[in-house]
């Protein structure tokens, strides 16, 4: 899971209730060492260290420098949690089918080239809706907060 994910559910939103949900679902969520180290200059990082504690969220240090390198030639552009959250995805093998959760164009497109499965906040609501942990209403209500919030989305995206 990149760090904007994180950010969105647990700040902007202020739903880290959505977190829980998504682990009784039976997922697993990872954040690379790159990622940690951004959400701790931002204003989640006590949420997401008690998450951490409890086991919810598992840290994995960051990949190496020279594999960082290697994908930044490939992917200019990408920041470092992005490029560790895509390195993560090749060096952890959980149970299930792994995702990686990005909302950052770049990220995705890159996951795209390398067949990396991913999705975003916005597929871990409609998640979360298709499993009936949120109603209707209240995931209509959550995208237009994610709007007034400066979000982007598809222009046609119907939860």
């Amino acid at each position: 899971m990149d760090a904007s994910t994180l950010i969105g559910i647990i700040s902007e939103l202020d739903r880290p209730d959505l977190i829980n949900s998504i682990i009784k679902l039976g997922h697993t969520l990872a954040i690379a060492g790159h990622v940690n180290t951004e959400l701790r200059k931002s204003d989640v990082r006590e949420v997401v260290e008690d998450m951490a504690r409890q086991g919810k969220i598992r840290v994995f240090t960051a990949s190496t420098a020279a594999d960082m390198a290697e994908l930044k030639s490939e992917f200019t552009t990408l920041g470092l949690g992005e490029s560790d959250t895509l390195l993560l995805y090749g060096r952890v093998h959980l149970q299930g089918k792994p995702y990686c959760i990005l909302d950052d164009r770049q990220a995705r497109q890159a996951a795209k080239t390398r067949g990396i499965p991913f999705t975003g906040l916005l597929g871990l609501l409609t998640l979360l809706k298709e499993r009936g942990i949120v109603g209707g209403s209240e995931a209509s209500g959550i995208v237009e907060d994610l709007k007034r919030g400066g979000f982007w989305m598809p222009a046609d995206f119907v939860i």
